[in-house]
């Protein structure tokens, strides 16, 4: 856990600074079967006016939360470019509460000097707790706050709550495509149909899986056809277990 690791002294992160900034937007969340709704509530909290200015976007790892919530500030960034955001790791804030380094940044005065926050956590049952200690600062914050995180959240504090579902072979499919696309590198379309129906079910799983590939093709100096993808994830699978 994060509290166990010798860290050196962390750098406050910048102002209007996040990853994929300018990157990436609403319309590269690929929601056609699943999570519909959950876009759907992204997109109107960037501009609602409402008691609940906490919005907690859950999932499992590489589901696309941290992509959501930075599809969120892109946002923020296009309708509002006068306004500023603040994007910050919930490991990096809870090594600063264990260390007393940068406290100033959790003075709600300096988080509602921002239009919106993002925190990016990943936590397990060792970290619940600390996590929802730190929640409990909050209340007393009225601007926009979005929090990722891979565990549901229970805390006695008032937040709207979204959840990434597995996505659907048909949209697996699409998101392969987009990656490739992005690449600029071209699969067969049987691999494309046997990666979006494997149990690789996470985004990040298959984004990996593409890397895996493209490197195994170099090495081997083999094109990458639907025997050679099987032939490499039988591997995998074997090493593994």
């Amino acid at each position: 856990l994060l509290m166990q690791v010798k860290w050196k002294k962390m750098k406050v992160p910048l102002v209007n600074e996040f990853p994929n900034k300018g990157t990436i937007c609403f319309k590269d969340f690929v929601a056609r079967d699943t999570n519909k709704e959950v876009k759907k509530a992204a997109i109107d909290f960037v501009g609602r006016k409402s008691d609940q200015n906490i919005l907690v976007i859950s999932g499992e790892i590489g589901d696309g939360s941290t992509f959501l919530a930075c599809a969120i500030l892109n946002e923020i960034n296009s309708r509002f470019p006068s306004e500023t955001v603040f994007f910050i790791t919930l490991e990096t804030i809870l090594y600063w509460l264990k260390t007393n380094q940068n406290k100033e940044i959790l003075n709600p005065k300096y988080l509602d000097s921002h239009y919106a926050i993002v925190i990016d956590s990943y936590f397990d049952k060792r970290g619940q707790k600390e996590f929802e200690k730190f929640l409990l600062i909050l209340k007393n914050v009225k601007t926009k706050i979005v929090i990722t995180c891979n565990n549901d959240v229970h805390v006695d504090i008032d937040f709207f709550r979204i959840r990434i579902q597995p996505r659907s072979n048909k949209e697996k499919a699409i998101i392969l495509r987009k990656v490739l696309k992005n690449e600029d590198v071209v699969f067969p379309s049987s691999v494309i149909h046997y990666l979006a129906n494997s149990h690789y079910s996470g985004v990040r799983e298959l984004v990996n899986m593409v890397i895996v590939l493209l490197a195994a093709s170099a090495i081997f100096k083999c094109k990458i056809n639907l025997p050679f993808v099987k032939r490499q994830i039988e591997k995998i699978e074997m090493r593994r277990t």
